[in-house]
């Protein structure tokens, strides 16, 4: 998490675990409840009482969660890029599952990484969606 001071007020910018999926255990629990709970569990352990919270895609996901099961935490909350409809987590699993086999060592383009998810992922649409946050480290 990163923390600053904007116009006299204290912000913190957390990123949701697994969001780079290459960076991600197999073991990691990536269900929006434990998600939530990440959170719940930092608001806590900073000791911030009542927060503004703003959340993006996934966090939006997330913190529609936690102002639904911890209202008592949240001040507000802005939603940005994220419906609130229902997604099955187990969706999020199966494509967190599928990123987790491909050989990141060995790729040479982001067409040789869709290749080796075509078989888990049958939608070139997903893939070139989901394939669009892989970036070259090296």
């Amino acid at each position: 998490w990163y923390q600053r001071r904007v116009r006299g007020k204290q912000w913190y910018q957390r990123r949701v675990r697994g969001k780079q999926w290459y960076q991600r255990r197999v073991r990691d629990d990536m269900r929006l409840e434990t998600l939530a709970r990440d959170l719940e569990e930092f608001v806590g352990q900073q000791n911030l009482g009542s927060v503004n919270i703003v959340g993006h895609s996934l966090g939006g996901k997330q913190a529609m969660l936690v102002c639904a099961h911890s209202p008592h935490i949240v001040t507000s909350s802005v939603i940005v890029d994220m419906f609130p409809v229902h997604f099955s987590s187990r969706m999020l699993d199966d494509t967190c599952a599928a990123l987790s086999l491909i050989d990141v060592e060995g790729l040479t383009s982001r067409d040789e990484a869709s290749e080796q998810l075509a078989r888990q992922i049958p939608s070139q649409a997903e893939r070139n969606f989901i394939l669009s946050n892989l970036v070259r480290t090296k």
